[in-house]
C-alpha cells in the first residue's frame, strides 16, 4: 500500500516537472486563403533531458462547434526546440465533424472553407494507461478569398435609361473555398456630404435581396421606380455557410431620365433591341418588331426568369427578309407565371442577341353569355 502510494506520488512529481519543461509556439496562418497543411506550423521547446512520445491533437472549431479533429503520429521530442511541419507529422488521421466541411477537404492542400475559426491544439504522451498532457493552446485562424465578389453592371458612375435596372457580380475568388456561398445586395441612395460608403453602411436600403444563389438579380417590377437625378450605390455581400466571407466594393449609379413601361396591349409591337433592352407589360402574348437584314429563314429565341435566369422556354420563330412583326403566344405556357418579370432573347445567324424585357400578367378570362 505505502509502495503503490509513493509511486503515483512521484508520478504525479514527474508529470508536474514534464509539464512545467515543455512548452509550445503556434504560428498562425496568415489571414487569407489556408491550406490544411498550415495548420501545423509550430514549435516544441523540451527544457528537460527526458525525451518524450508524444502526440499532437487539433481540434478546429467554427462559432464554437467542433468541424474536425485530426491527430498526428507519435514523434519523439528529444531536449531542445524542434520546428514542426505536417510532414514530420504525418500521417495525420483527419475527422471531420461537419458534413459541409468535410466536402472539400480530399487532400492534405486543400483550402479551409472560408470563415472565421478557433483552432486548438494539444500535446501530450502516455505513461501507462494515463495520458499526459504536457502543453495546450489555441489561436484565431481567419479564412478570407483571394478575392471578394468583383461588381460587374451597372458600371461605376454609370448612367442608367431604366428604372428598373439589373445587377450583375463575379463570385469571389478561389470559389473552390466557398462550400454554400450567398450573396446579399443592397442599394442605397447616396447622401448630401456622404461618402457612397458612409451612406451604405448609414441608411436603410432602398432595395435588399437577401441570400441569393445566382450572379444577378433585376430591380422587381413590384418596387416603387428609382427616381432620376438620384445618385445611387450598390454592394455585394458574400456569406459562406451563413457567415460573413467577403464584401465587394461600392460602386454607383444614376437614372437619366423617365422610362415610361411599354404596354402590348391594343396591338403595339415592341421593338427588339441590341441595346438596353426596353420594359414592357405583357398580356398573354408578346408582340414584338425584329428586322431581319441578316436574310435568316429562322431566328432562335430564348426566354428566361430575370430573378435567376433559369430558361423558361425556347424555340425557334419563322421571318421573312426585312420587317417582321411576331406574335408569341405565352397564356397557355404553365412555365409563364403571372406577375413575374422575364427576358426575350432572339438570336440569329450572325449570333447578335435582340432584347425585350417584360412583366407577365395573365389575361383576364371572360365567360360569354
Amino acid at each position: 500500500m505505502r509502495k503503490s502510494f509513493l509511486l503515483t506520488i512521484l508520478l504525479i512529481a514527474f508529470v508536474c516537472i514534464a509539464k512545467s519543461q515543455v512548452s509550445m509556439v503556434i504560428q498562425a496562418p496568415p489571414a487569407g486563403v489556408v491550406q490544411k497543411n498550415q495548420l501545423w506550423n509550430l514549435s516544441l521547446m523540451n527544457a528537460s533531458s527526458t525525451s518524450f512520445n508524444l502526440t499532437i491533437e487539433l481540434t478546429l472549431l467554427s462559432v464554437d462547434i467542433p468541424v474536425m479533429k485530426a491527430t498526428s503520429k507519435p514523434i519523439i521530442l528529444s531536449q531542445g526546440i524542434r520546428q514542426i511541419r505536417e510532414v514530420d507529422i504525418a500521417p495525420v488521421n483527419y475527422n471531420y465533424l461537419s458534413s459541409s466541411f468535410a466536402m472539400s477537404q480530399n487532400s492534405n492542400n486543400a483550402f479551409l472553407p472560408i470563415g472565421n475559426y478557433q483552432a486548438c491544439y494539444l500535446v501530450s504522451y502516455y505513461v501507462g494507461e494515463n495520458k499526459v498532457v504536457l502543453a495546450e493552446d489555441c489561436i484565431p485562424i481567419e479564412v478570407q478569398p483571394l478575392q471578394p465578389p468583383l461588381l460587374n453592371t451597372p458600371f461605376n458612375g454609370e448612367n442608367l435609361q431604366v428604372s428598373y435596372p439589373q445587377f450583375t457580380w463575379l463570385p469571389p475568388a478561389p470559389l473552390s473555398s466557398f462550400d454554400n456561398v450567398k450573396y446579399n445586395l443592397i442599394v442605397t441612395e447616396v447622401y448630401a456630404n456622404e461618402s457612397p460608403e458612409q451612406s451604405i453602411q448609414n441608411h436603410v436600403p432602398v432595395y435588399n435581396a437577401n441570400s441569393l444563389t445566382s450572379l444577378f438579380n433585376m430591380y422587381p417590377s413590384s418596387f416603387k421606380a428609382l427616381d432620376t437625378g438620384k445618385l445611387y450605390a450598390w454592394r455585394i455581400v458574400a456569406f459562406n455557410n451563413n457567415q460573413f466571407a467577403a464584401q465587394s466594393d461600392v460602386w454607383t449609379f444614376r437614372i437619366t431620365k423617365k422610362i415610361t413601361t411599354l404596354s402590348n396591349e391594343g396591338g403595339v409591337y415592341i421593338k427588339l433591341t441590341r441595346e438596353i433592352a426596353p420594359f414592357a407589360t405583357v398580356k398573354g402574348t408578346v408582340r414584338v418588331e425584329y428586322v431581319n437584314d441578316a436574310n435568316d429563314k429562322a431566328i432562335n429565341y430564348v426566354i428566361k426568369r430575370l430573378n435567376d435566369g433559369t430558361t423558361v422556354k425556347y424555340g425557334k420563330l419563322v421571318v421573312k427578309d426585312g420587317q417582321n412583326f411576331i406574335d408569341l403566344q405565352l397564356s397557355d405556357d404553365t412555365a409563364i407565371e403571372d406577375r413575374h418579370t422575364y427576358l426575350l432573347q432572339v438570336i440569329n445567324s450572325r449570333n447578335e442577341v435582340w432584347t425585350i424585357k417584360f412583366l407577365y400578367q395573365k389575361p383576364e378570362i371572360t365567360s360569354g353569355n
